[in-house]
Parts: C-alpha cells; sequence; structure tokens
C-alpha cells in the first residue's frame, strides 16, 4: 500500500506546492508590502498602485487562486484513487 502524504509527515514539500506557496507569498509581499513602501517613498502615487490593482494585480490574484483550487482537488482525487 502507498503511503500517502498525511501520513508520511517527513516527506518533504512536493515542488507544485512550494512554487505556489512561493507565489503567493511573492505576489502579498509584492502589492501590500512593497506596494506601501513604494507609495510612502513617492515612486508611484495611490492612482498608480489602484490602476496596477485593476489590471494586472488582479488577474494574478485569479489565475493563482484558480491553480490552487485546482491543485488541491487533484490532490485529494490522487488520495481518493490511492485508496481504492
Amino acid at each position: 500500500m502507498k503511503q500517502t502524504e498525511i501520513e508520511n509527515p517527513n516527506q518533504f514539500i512536493s515542488a507544485p506546492d512550494a512554487i505556489l506557496a512561493f507565489c503567493w507569498l511573492a505576489l502579498f509581499g509584492g502589492r501590500w508590502v512593497l506596494g506601501n513602501f513604494l507609495v510612502g517613498f513617492g515612486v508611484v502615487s495611490l492612482s498608480q498602485l489602484e490602476e496596477w490593482d485593476n489590471s494586472i494585480l488582479e488577474k494574478c490574484y485569479l489565475i493563482l487562486f484558480a491553480l490552487t483550487v485546482i491543485s488541491v482537488c487533484l490532490r485529494r482525487l490522487r488520495q481518493e484513487s490511492d485508496k481504492h
């Protein structure tokens, strides 16, 4: 019988999960931390940051969310198929 991720807690995080986690951290860090510093130092204005939110970042959040949901669903299906 094949061990699942839950049964083997010493297993390293898989590459797709690590990439998704890095993308989420980079997206949130880039927007909410770096974005606030850029506004604070006067590099960009609030209207420019809002424009980025409405154009580029919104699409990135949606794509990353969809990839995360697909990853979770595929992992669940794989676990279910290993049980049978």
